[in-house]
């Protein structure tokens, strides 16, 4: 709180008062302030804020009344009740703080810390109507030098609960232009892109280097920021050695050991390099660190004294991305008894009974043996239980796919994309998209003769695309004209397309060129079949060199 002192009447107790306040001796400040005569302002706001501090909030707010009553000018009564207001907060009273802070706004002389208090108690009580409002007249004097952060940041939080996630990229992306040489903004952009706007986590990922080259107070985090954007974006090692989200996480760590969100950052961004390495057919270099990170990221929260509920979360999190790669890197067992000594911490977390499921499960729907009924039901009611997880019905429509009810599947894949529309999960409507029009091309690649399931390919594929322009879409529509007319014209374009594309990622490209390399052959042409492999022995693609084998020593025969 800054109040104007009057220095000249400011007697040397009083002075050495507030030394002893601001330097959290609160019980010497209350004992030197209460032996001096109390009349002058300065002495009674003093002493307000020694109680205050010490935590006599009855005493403070008996002190802050008396100066308010000696007050002379709107900006000393606006600070005033704002610091009543926020004692009033501390005590749980929040109808009284807003009353108090409505006080400020209508005085005469409106003080913008009085506004940014107002709006921020609509933000933390989820009010709309009252963070607007407040804003709104927070805004109306903007023309005074305040900090551009903290306005920035305000408005982009009123956007974010107002729904309005595209707003939220747009208002720091407009404070940056003005003001292109504050690192906060930058880092600002950086962690809020992946939230809000994830498809644009190129430019995050690219404001937090920003933010890293203009401030070194931001640099720790804008380091973590681009990590996370970067995985977002799906950079790996594979496709740049030097900047990718392994390395970039790997140097926050080093300059942040005790931050569990970086650690946190690190168990994903391993966890993404062995998903890259398994899709490439290669073995995982990362193996048998989930269990370190979780007991990590455990202590590391223990050790910072983060808030209850933000470091549960972390845990959480981390607990379930752990069990996941271990059940994907094949270790069952291990798997399972980390989350069954995860279930006794977190009983009550139903995202953990799925997991367990889920590993439990995993062996028999690898084995594609027909599921009883009994069993079905009880995955649907673990499902059930998590029906606002759009990943869980993501889960439950694999295992119907795999006992071959592709209807009940797909009524799955609509559940979760209806999810993710309606929470602005802007991940999870493009991933649902696109599993929806994978499993419809699975089904027509079958040969299974039904118009339904070419329309829902086009359909789904068109609808991801709008969101993004995806190559996986791309190579789906390409696959379904594969399937339609393997040996026409339109075939081998859509299927160049995707292969002569820069920036797509090898793993679907590779897909595109095997395909396309079947075509070739089909058609007797030679010449693009030589170019192709040139393409492939450019790029290591060992699959397509071992199809070209295939295809060329059966044509010679």
């Amino acid at each position: 709180m800054h109040v104007k002192l009057n220095y000249l009447d400011f007697f040397f107790t009083g002075f050495c008062s507030s030394l002893l306040a601001s330097a959290v001796d609160h019980c010497d400040a209350s004992q030197a302030y209460l032996s001096t005569l109390l009349t002058e302002f300065d002495d009674i706001v003093g002493i307000a804020q020694a109680y205050f501090k010490k935590g006599l909030f009855q005493e403070s707010q008996k002190a802050y009344e008396r100066a308010l009553s000696l007050a002379d000018c709107e900006q000393d009564k606006a600070c005033i009740l704002t610091a009543l207001a926020i004692m009033e907060y501390k005590q749980n009273q929040v109808d009284a703080a807003k009353t108090l802070l409505f006080k400020c706004s209508m005085l005469q002389e409106p003080n913008i810390e009085s506004l940014k208090a107002l709006c921020t108690l609509g933000l933390i009580k989820q009010d709309a109507t009252l963070a607007t409002a407040a804003l709104k007249e927070l805004l109306k004097h903007r023309e005074r030098k305040d900090n551009v952060y903290e306005t920035c940041l305000l408005t982009s939080a009123v956007y974010a609960l107002q729904g309005r996630n595209i707003a939220v990229q747009r208002q720091v992306s407009k404070a940056i232009h003005s003001n292109p040489a504050d690192p906060g903004l930058w880092s600002l952009l950086s962690q809020l892109v992946p939230r809000y706007t994830p498809k644009n986590a190129k430019g995050g990922a690219i404001g937090g280097t920003v933010a890293h080259i203009l401030g070194l107070n931001h640099g720790k985090k804008a380091l973590l920021n681009t990590a996370v954007n970067q995985l977002a974006l799906g950079c790996h090692i594979a496709e740049d050695e030097k900047n990718n989200a392994l390395k970039n996480i790997q140097k926050a760590a080093h300059l942040s050991p005790d931050d569990p969100t970086a650690w946190a950052v690190l168990l994903a961004a391993c966890h993404a390099e062995n998903t890259v390495v398994c899709l490439r057919n290669t073995h995982p270099r990362r193996t048998n660190l989930e269990k370190m990170f979780v007991a990590t990221i455990s202590a590391k929260t223990k050790e910072k004294n983060f808030p209850s509920s933000h470091a549960q979360l972390l845990e959480e999190w981390s607990l379930f991305q752990a069990i996941t790669g271990l059940s994907e890197t094949g270790k069952t067992l291990e798997a399972e008894a980390l989350c069954t000594k995860g279930l006794k911490h977190f009983p009550e977390q139903p995202t953990l009974y799925l997991l367990l499921r889920q590993v439990q499960c995993k062996s028999l729907l690898q084995s594609h043996k027909e599921l009883p009924d009994a069993i079905l039901e009880e995955l649907r009611k673990a499902v059930m239980s998590n029906s606002t997880s759009v990943t869980a019905w993501h889960w439950l429509a694999q295992v119907y796919q795999c006992q071959g009810m592709m209807v009940a599947a797909e009524m799955c894949y609509r559940k979760s994309l209806q999810l993710a529309s309606q929470q602005g999960n802007w991940n999870g409507k493009l991933s649902s998209l696109l599993r929806l029009a994978k499993l419809a091309l699975e089904i027509c690649m079958a040969n299974i003769s039904n118009d339904h399931w070419q329309s829902l390919v086009q359909e789904a594929t068109m609808e991801a695309l709008k969101l993004s322009l995806c190559p996986v879409g791309v190579l789906l529509q390409a696959l379904l004209q594969y399937n339609r007319k393997m040996g026409s014209r339109e075939t081998r374009r859509m299927l160049e397309r995707v292969v002569y594309q820069l920036g797509y990622p090898e793993t679907v490209v590779s897909v595109a060129r095997w395909y396309l390399l079947r075509h070739l052959y089909a058609k007797d042409d030679y010449e693009l079949i030589d170019v192709l492999i040139g393409n492939a022995k450019a790029n290591g693609d060992v699959r397509t060199l071992e199809l070209d084998k295939k295809l060329s020593a059966a044509t010679s025969s």
